[in-house]
C-alpha cells in the first residue's frame, strides 16, 4: 500500500465544511483518499493507490470488538458501512464495493473530542447522490467534522464536493467566524456576518443566505441575500 500524507484547509473565510479535493487531475486522480481526524486538529489526509483492507483488519485493527457496524445503504457501486465505537469515541466510515472489498472513507481517531453517535447518511440532491457526514466539535464556535461526497464518472471513486464558491461569495467588507450554515439537503447557507470596525469581535445585527445549486461535485451561488435579524 502506497500513501501519501498532508493537512486539509480549513478555507479562506466561512468554515462550512472542511475541504480537500479528494483527487488532482493532473497527479492522483485515481488514488483513494482517507480523512483521519482527532477532534483537536485539522484532518491528515492519506492518498493511497491501493486502500483496500480485509475486514478483520477493519474491525479487529481499528475497531476491536467494541465496535458496533451498521449497514448506512446502497451509494453507488458501494455498500457504506458505519463502524462506531461509543466506549472508545471512535468512528469508522468503510465503503464495500461489488467485490467484497473495503475501504476506508472517514475515520474519527480513538478518543476523538467529536462526538461518534451522529450516522453518515445517503440522499440525493439536484439529481445526484450523496454521501453525506456531520458531526460538531466542541468548543471550536459551532464548527464540523462536514463532509460531502458524490461519485466520480471515470473512477468510481468518492470525490468530495468542492464548496470554493460558497467560501469566496462573501461580500467584500463582512467576514464569518462560525461554522454550521450549511443546509445541504435544501441547497442553502445562512449565518451571522461580522463587519462592524467599531465592534470587530461581535457580529453585526445582519446575516448572508445564499441559494445553492450542486454541479458534478462543486457547489455554485445561485444568489446572495443579506439581510438584518
Amino acid at each position: 500500500m502506497n500513501a501519501k500524507f498532508g493537512k486539509a484547509s480549513i478555507g479562506c473565510l466561512v468554515g462550512v465544511f472542511l475541504i480537500s479535493a479528494c483527487y488532482s487531475p493532473q497527479t492522483d486522480r485515481y488514488m483513494w483518499t482517507t480523512f483521519i481526524y482527532d477532534g483537536k486538529s485539522d484532518p491528515m489526509i492519506a492518498k493511497m493507490d491501493d486502500a483496500i483492507e480485509s475486514p478483520f483488519s477493519i474491525w479487529k485493527t481499528h475497531m476491536e470488538p467494541y465496535s458496533h457496524p451498521v449497514n448506512v445503504g446502497r451509494w453507488g457501486q458501494y455498500t457504506v458501512w458505519d463502524y462506531t465505537s461509543s466506549e472508545q469515541k471512535m468512528k469508522h466510515i468503510v465503503l464495500e464495493d461489488a467485490k467484497g472489498q473495503y475501504r476506508t472513507l472517514l475515520y474519527q481517531n480513538k478518543w476523538c473530542t467529536a462526538d461518534v453517535t451522529d450516522s453518515p447518511e445517503i440522499f440525493e440532491v439536484c439529481g445526484q447522490s450523496v454521501l453525506g457526514y456531520r458531526t460538531r466539535i466542541p468548543g471550536t464556535g459551532h464548527f464540523f467534522i462536514e463532509h460531502y461526497w458524490v461519485l466520480d464518472e471515470h473512477s468510481g471513486y468518492p470525490v468530495l464536493v468542492d464548496d470554493t464558491n460558497i467560501r469566496c461569495a462573501v461580500p467584500d467588507g463582512y467576514e464569518v467566524r462560525k461554522g454550521g450554515g450549511l443546509d445541504f439537503k435544501a441547497m442553502s447557507y445562512s449565518t451571522s456576518i461580522w463587519g462592524d470596525p467599531k465592534s470587530p469581535n461581535a457580529p453585526v445585527d445582519e446575516y448572508v443566505t445564499m441559494r445553492l445549486t450542486l454541479k458534478g461535485a462543486k457547489l455554485h451561488v445561485l444568489s446572495i441575500e443579506i439581510g438584518r435579524y
